[in-house]
């Protein structure tokens, strides 16, 4: 809103009340929240830091089962190679068997 006045003719004065006491309040709040947010970030980095923890030791786990896992399979293909050649032995003893019949007759 505009006034029209002659400079030094009027003095307008813009009032809002007590501001003291709600800097005061504001400034209470402020260092309320700012406190809070320091706990928390407190809390967190300790979250954080479990977490990490509970990683490292997590991966270490894995990484043992995995080295397990990988000797269970080189036996696993060890004994499947033992398997096929003992299959490879029965039947050659079946063929000589039946030859040495064959010779018998």
């Amino acid at each position: 809103m505009r006034q029209a006045h002659r400079a030094g003719e009027k003095i307008f004065i813009d009032y809002c009340g007590p501001t003291e006491r709600q800097v005061a309040e504001i400034t209470r709040e402020y260092r309320e929240l700012k406190e809070l947010n320091e706990a928390e970030q407190k809390d967190a980095s300790l979250i954080i830091t479990e977490l990490e923890e509970q990683l490292q030791a997590t991966t270490a786990e894995f990484n043992a089962m995995r080295e397990y896992a990988d000797r269970e399979h080189s036996k696993a293909i060890r004994l499947e190679a033992q398997l096929s050649e003992t299959t490879n032995a029965e039947i050659i003893l079946e063929r000589i068997s039946a030859l040495e019949a064959r010779l018998v007759k």
